[in-house]
């Protein structure tokens, strides 16, 4: 169950336990209760898998600092060749851009 979901159970199950006279139901209700609330006291498990480098410490927006990839940019000779590409084509600037956009998400996905 994600931490959201876990948010919104806890208050209800508290209610339940408050709102009710449970008397064989109550350690149920107590025992679900606890085990939540120490799972919200947990990060969520990191998205990276078996390749996770331990997630300690997080990011400021709670996210794996493994998740986050390094930029990848063009060389000097990759931009050259897609200008010469693009010279020959017309609006140039808009093909070399779209060249260039390409290349980039390629090389960064």
């Amino acid at each position: 169950m994600t931490q959201e979901a876990l948010k919104m159970v806890l208050p209800l199950l508290e209610d339940c336990v408050n709102s009710y006279r449970l008397k064989y139901e109550r350690p149920a209700f107590d025992k679900a209760i606890a085990a939540i609330k120490q799972a919200l006291a947990q990060p969520e498990p990191c998205d990276m898998g078996d390749i996770c480098i331990g997630c300690s410490p997080r990011n400021a927006d709670g996210s794996c600092p493994s998740s986050q990839r390094t930029w990848v940019g063009l060389t000097y000779e990759e931009k050259s060749e897609m200008w010469e590409i693009s010279r020959a084509a017309l609006p140039r600037y808009a093909t070399y851009a779209t060249l260039i956009e390409a290349n980039l998400k390629e090389k960064n996905t």
